[in-house]
Order: C-alpha cells, then structure tokens, then sequence
C-alpha cells in the first residue's frame, strides 16, 4: 500500500515539509493551554470519516480522554470535552498510521503532539502575561516614579507558569525560575530554607533550576524597591487512575482466585477476605513509605549519574555504572531506581558470582568458545543450579561485559511487566494485584508489593533530584 504524502499543521506549528515525503517529530506543542482549546489537523488529501478512530487524545498514561472529533473534507477537528480539559494536565493527541485518505492511502508512521494546560489560577491570566510580554520598556528617561513603579512589570515564572504568591501550590522540581525586567538591572537571589543558594547580579533577566523539594524564596532588588516571592516544591506527582469495578469485587476475585497466601509460623497458608482487603484498600497506606507501591515504575527524569555513582559505591561489579544503569533504564522505559533495587538484590550488592563474571565453556550441553559472562539480574538463573543457568543465558544474549549485562539486561526487566501493553503492571501494587489479567501476578504473597517499598525509598532517598511519579488506584 502506498503512503499518504501528509501535512499536519496544529495551529502555528511549523513541520518541515520535503517534496515526496513529510516528517514529523513527537514535540510538544503547547504550554499553558486553555482548557476549551479545539485543535484542528489539517492534511493535503480528503480523509476518510470512516477510520476518524485513529485520531484521539489520551493523557500522558495513555489512558483515553472523551473527546467529540470532527471531519471537513481534508480538516479533523479535536473538540475539547463539553466541562473542559483538566487544569495543568498533559495531554497528547494521536494520529495513528491507520489514518487513511478517500483513496485508501495511509500515513507512513503515527504521530503524538503534546499540549499542557494551564494552572485554573493561569488561565485567567494567560491572556494579561501576553500584554505584558508586549509592553515596551524601551524609555531611555526613567524618573523616581518609575523606578518605584518597575517591579510591578517584573515576571516571575517557573517553567511556563507564573508564581502566584497568593498560591499554595506546589510545584514540581526540574524547571527553572526564571525573572524578567526589561532594560532594568536588578539583582537576583534564589533561597533555599532561607539558605542563600544562587546568585545574579545588575542583569534584566535571570533564571536557575530547582532540582530539589523544599521551600523557596526568590528576592528581587531594583533601585529603591525590593520584592520577595516564596514557594515550595516537591519531587512528587500524584494521580488517581480510575478503576472499574468496587475493591469488594476486586478482593472477592481475588479470594476466589485461591493463590493470595501469607507465611504464619513458617508455612503459607490461604488468605481470607479481610487480610486480602486489608493489604488491597490503598488508602491505607498514602501517608506512609507504603506509598511506594504506587510509584509508577517507568523511567523518570532528574537522577543523575553522580548521585547513582555515589549510591553504588563499593557495591562490587556495580560500582561506577551509573552511566550505563540510566542509559538501560531510558532506552527500554524502566526507573532507574527499581533497576538499581533489582540489581542489588540478585547480584548480592554486586558481588556474586554472576555480576563478577563466570567463565562459560559450554552451552546446553554443547562446547562453544570459551567467554566470560556477566548476569545482574538473575535472569534464568534456576534453583537448581543458578551460576551454571544465569550464565548460560547470558552467553545466549551476549552480555560479556558488565556495561551490556547491565544496559540490555533492563530490557527483560521491562518487557513482562512494566512496559507489557497486555499486563500494564507499570507499579509494584499493579504487578501483586492485577486487573486486567488476573492470573499475571508477580507474587502470591498478600504482603508482596508492601515488602519492596522500603528498599526502593531508601535508594530515592539518596536520589533527590528524581522525580516521582505515583498512580493511586480508585475503586468505585
């Protein structure tokens, strides 16, 4: 089937368009969205009204957002749902390859646009922040008037959105606050828990990165006036994802299911109801470190290489891989927190045999050439005989460095679990209770995903700069 030579133009967003092809980038389209906004994709032939499905929007989980879409000929427009999108929400738009012309020509790949929405505080003010952007601070003649007057034109932003003092809200670390005066100089200095961390000085613009959670204050200082703007942030996102069905229901089905145990004086014995229920109902742990069960197990941004350095030291074949953990973690879509717990669990803080490396002479039962091996995740490394299978596997896979074990190892992490689009068990709780599939369950222990928390927070804890993600499940 030949490909549909498209154009796709959201609003102002230029694509580059080279004769007989077109390309497109997943980029972000917009911040600071108004809820209301219609998008409009427009395409060089007419489209096909039967096959508008593979045009929708879906939050950044992926979950799908109602939305009414409409066709015009070569034109399909993306109604914004009737109460409105969220406030300061990330949404992204998804055109499938599926998309056909009136011709039955498809689209050579699928695009994804991103576009965020503005805070409910921004949205009324999205409009003024552009006048004030226009205004023209270009007078050469400034009296004592104006300079009193100057830091009320001053714009305080942090990422995209404008720190509000009459706010509580809590933003969340990675972006940098940035201060604008135009042609006025004025100092710049950014607290920390009123511990002076950055400095500008005599400049009309300024910015610097939050990487970590706590309480800020930024102090502007232009001739004859001065201004304070505090606020916090936090290294947490926390959504609610939406479940179907009540947590009795959940919890009968998981009863019925007869493989929920727990160990009582050694033995594993059958679960009833009420324990099963008690180590279900989230709500019971959003205010302890039990809350991690919910972290969201895909790759987050934020760590750095140092702080991972730092953490494995001394942690045998581990030792200095940081570099090679993120670059896993980001190349097949795992945290490189649950990547650094699942590591130093099974290589025995990087000092089994497996992570130091077994030299491999044969390979089910037949001679091969004679190779060192590396395994730091105990993959395929049985019971019964766990040096001789892990390694085995290992030579399969040809990891015969630490860096490749360690890089494409990840890969088996993710796949079953994590990043499975038939499972979607991207959290410890999903992977203990699954809903979707109800028999692809990591554990029969009822205590199982409660068990893993502390581990994987001891190593945030030593990771301040990562930001998490949690996705708290919401019975009917």
């Amino acid at each position: 089937m030949r490909y549909l030579k498209m154009k796709i133009v959201i609003m102002i967003l230029l694509l580059i368009s080279i004769p007989q092809s077109v390309y497109a980038k997943n980029i972000k389209l917009s911040d600071n969205v108004s809820i209301h906004k219609n998008w409009t994709i427009t395409f060089n032939k007419n489209v096909d009204t039967s096959q508008i499905e593979n045009v929708y929007v879906t939050y950044a989980n992926e979950r799908y957002v109602k939305v009414k879409i409409t066709t015009n000929k070569n034109k399909i427009i993306v109604h914004a749902p009737e109460e409105g999108y969220l406030y300061d929400t990330t949404y992204i738009i998804n055109i499938d390859k599926k998309m056909q012309s009136l011709d039955k020509q498809s689209l050579k790949e699928s695009y994804k646009y991103y576009f965020t929405t503005g805070s409910k505080e921004n949205q009324s003010n999205i409009n003024k922040e552009k006048d004030k952007e226009n205004e023209d601070y270009t007078s050469s003649k400034k009296d004592n008037t104006n300079e009193q007057q100057s830091l009320k034109k001053l714009s305080i932003k942090y990422g995209n959105k404008t720190i509000n003092t009459s706010s509580n809200k809590e933003y969340v670390i990675g972006e940098k606050v940035s201060a604008k005066l135009n042609n006025t100089k004025f100092d710049f200095r950014v607290y920390k828990d009123n511990k002076l961390i950055y400095k500008k000085l005599g400049t009309s613009s300024a910015e610097y990165k939050i990487e970590l959670a706590g309480k800020y204050k930024i102090r502007i200082t232009a001739p004859k006036e001065k201004k304070e703007i505090s606020f916090k942030t936090t290294n947490k996102i926390i959504t609610y994802e939406k479940y179907y069905m009540t947590l009795d229901k959940f919890v009968t089905q998981q009863y019925n299911k007869k493989s929920s145990v727990y160990q009582k004086n050694g033995k594993w014995v059958k679960a009833s109801k009420s324990q099963i229920k008690e180590y279900m109902n989230p709500t019971k742990y959003l205010n302890n470190d039990n809350v991690y069960q919910f972290l969201t197990l895909n790759y987050i941004d934020g760590i750095k290489v140092e702080d991972v350095n730092k953490l494995l030291k001394g942690k045998g074949t581990l030792e200095g891989m940081g570099e090679e953990i993120l670059k896993g973690a980001k190349k097949y879509n795992v945290n490189p927190a649950y990547v650094i717990s699942h590591m130093i669990l099974e290589t025995g803080h990087g000092k089994s045999p497996l992570a130091q490396g077994i030299t491999v002479k044969e390979v089910d039962g037949k001679k091969v050439k004679s190779k060192t091996v590396y395994n730091m995740y105990g993959i395929q490394a049985t019971d019964a005989n766990p040096n001789k299978y892990g390694s085995e596997y290992a030579y399969k896979q040809g990891w015969f460095t630490p860096e490749e074990a360690i890089i494409e190892g990840v890969k088996w992490v993710g796949e079953n679990y994590i990043n499975s689009p038939k499972y979607k068990q991207n959290t410890l709780y999903e992977m203990r209770w699954n809903r979707n599939v109800i028999w692809h369950q990591y554990s029969t222990d009822i205590r199982w995903s409660c068990n893993q928390t502390k581990r994987l927070k001891d190593i945030l804890d030593k990771l301040p700069s990562a930001v998490l993600k949690f996705e708290i499940p919401a019975y009917r």
